[in-house]
């Protein structure tokens, strides 16, 4: 056994997990460890600014980019086929639930047959700061469809504190969901 301390990561888990090690020279690492930590379930930070709702129809990544801190973005039912989105911090997304709000990339952000190797930049929905911010983000309610593996990463969270996911489903991503 080997212990490795990094820093400003925090892994809330129990069971058997996952967990990917990126080092600063762009090696992987896929480990399975054991936690015993218990889940501790923070507290949810309910919205302070604007509800925006969207539909299928709409332009998902104009209206995600261009909330306004401390909105939440409610998705209806059905299957959004969106461009790589990043999303602001303060912001948060809701969906109508799992396997009714159904978030798929669009050609151009899909990497067929493997495309290469993994990289932070080919995740669905970033959520990214160059420095340590509050980003107050709660996903939830939502499936994110990896277009039989065609999609790099789900969700990535990066520099940006007090994030929540739940109820949150992915499924045929290649390389990490979360």
């Amino acid at each position: 056994w080997q212990t490795v301390k990094i820093p400003r990561v925090n892994i809330v888990a129990t069971g058997k997990s996952v967990v990917e090690v990126v080092f600063d020279s762009g090696l992987h690492n896929l480990s399975w460890f054991e936690f015993v930590t218990p889940v501790v379930t923070p507290p949810v930070i309910p919205p302070t600014g604007n509800v925006i709702n969207i539909t299928p129809s709409d332009n998902f990544k104009q209206k995600v980019e261009s909330a306004p801190v401390g909105s939440t973005i409610k998705a209806s039912a059905g299957t959004f086929n969106i461009a790589q989105t990043f999303i602001p911090a303060g912001v948060s997304f809701e969906g109508s639930g799992i396997d009714q709000t159904i978030l798929k990339a669009i050609p151009a952000a899909e990497f067929p047959n493997g495309g290469g190797t993994f990289g932070a930049d080919k995740y669905l929905l970033i959520a990214k700061s160059n420095s340590i911010v509050s980003g107050n983000h709660n996903f939830k309610n939502f499936t994110i469809d990896g277009n039989n593996r065609r999609l790099h990463g789900g969700i990535l969270i990066e520099n940006r504190t007090g994030s929540t996911i739940e109820n949150v489903k992915t499924q045929l991503i290649n390389f990490c969901a979360v």
